[in-house]
């Protein structure tokens, strides 16, 4: 359950007015920082989380067992999504490394002057 329970008690908390929290939710900027520091903290934490979810698993909880299956379905899927090149298809796994968004056009262009 989230503490605390509503925006006025997390102004009070904070020591202001239930305004700011108003605007503060609405700021994108702000919002795009706290999900970075989520997902930060959180990079820290998964193998320890995905060990424990698989040990649940491995000791017949359902709910767990369901979840390790369709995540492990979920990452092969995009295993095998493929990328439209021009009139030439990419599957992910010909991506030698890991590749950032920005960098896939240096990529793609060698991939190109490879096959010339």
């Amino acid at each position: 359950m989230r503490q605390p329970r509503t925006a006025k008690q997390l102004a009070a908390e904070l020591g202001v007015r239930p305004e700011t929290i108003s605007r503060w939710r609405r700021d994108p900027d702000l919002t795009r920082r706290v999900f970075d520091l989520i997902r930060d903290r959180l990079a820290s934490e998964i193998p320890d989380i995905a060990g424990a979810l698989i040990e649940k698993a491995k000791g017949g909880d359902v709910a767990a067992i369901r979840l390790v299956l369709n995540l492990a379905f979920d990452w092969a899927e995009r295993a095998r999504a493929e990328v439209a090149v021009g009139v030439r298809e990419v599957t992910l796994a010909e991506l030698d490394g890991d590749y950032e968004p920005a960098e896939l056009p240096s990529w793609i262009d060698d991939q190109e002057q490879d096959s010339a």
